[in-house]
């Protein structure tokens, strides 16, 4: 018994004087830096430190496994490397402010903020641009018509009315418009033609004839005074009337195009 119980000790000693005893089982080892880990029975390199685009990991078991590696694609980032998106500057004007049409002039200053006006042109100065107005005949400051227009064509129109009242008004899509004037004409250009004289709105035919006659009336002076009614079109808009002379054999085309703006005497807006 004091044989056995003097081995005993002995052994202990043996273990506890041991400088290579750390508690942990036997094949167990670590090479780690910061923040590395380990589990018993493994062999783990860990590194730590700037990501520089790839990284790479390796492990085996103790027992001699099969180790394996990988590198990835990831991509790095830099302190403090930065960036801005562009800024999208549509649809502001040189100021900064809202500018939807992109004409350079902030939208409650605009005069057209939906179609582009750079210059702010106002024909009849009522406030609201060109572009946008439907009629640029009825503010303060309407383009008149001339008292008399001719002789176009040897056409001469003076004296308009349109409904009562001037050679240039306002009136519903449809409307019966009553067109009054004076005219003039001294047909001498061919002299053995057949000739008419009509009126009428450009672009929406039928026109209306006030004068047919042949040879025996030409070269000599003529007049009248007339009214003649026109439905206004349908779609709102500024529709001028105007005057042209045509030769046919004793016909009144009243489809001719009425293309001369010089023969341009009066005008309707539809609105």
């Amino acid at each position: 018994m004091r044989r056995w119980l003097l081995l005993a000790l002995s052994l202990s000693g043996c273990i506890l004087g041991n400088p290579d005893y750390n508690g942990e089982s036997a094949g167990a080892s670590e090479t780690s830096g910061a923040g590395g880990s380990t589990s018993a029975g493994a062999t783990t390199t860990t590194t730590s430190g700037p990501t520089t685009g790839a990284s790479a990991s390796a492990s085996a078991s103790a027992s001699g496994g099969t180790g394996s590696g990988s590198t990835g694609a990831e991509t790095g980032t830099t302190g403090d490397a930065s960036t801005t998106a562009p800024v999208d500057t549509s649809g502001s004007s040189s100021g900064g402010c809202p500018d939807g049409d992109d004409d350079g002039h902030c939208d409650d200053a605009d005069n057209c903020p939906l179609l582009s006006n750079p210059g702010q042109e106002d024909g009849d100065m009522d406030g609201l641009g060109d572009p946008c107005d439907p009629c640029q005949h009825d503010g303060p400051n309407p383009p008149a018509y001339p008292a008399s227009v001719g002789p176009v064509q040897e056409i001469t129109i003076s004296n308009v009315s349109l409904n009562g009242g001037d050679n240039f008004i306002t009136v519903a899509p449809g409307a019966q418009v009553a067109l009054s004037y004076h005219w003039q004409v001294n047909f001498c250009e061919c002299k053995g033609c057949y000739t008419q004289a009509m009126v009428g709105i450009v672009d929406n035919p039928p026109n209306q004839c006030f004068y047919n006659w042949g040879s025996e009336k030409n070269c000599k002076p003529w007049e009248g005074d007339i009214t003649e009614n026109f439905v206004a079109p349908a779609a709102p808009g500024i529709y001028r009337f105007r005057a042209r002379r045509t030769w046919e054999v004793n016909e009144c085309k009243t489809e001719a195009p009425l293309d001369d703006a010089n023969s341009e005497f009066a005008a309707i807006c539809v609105n």
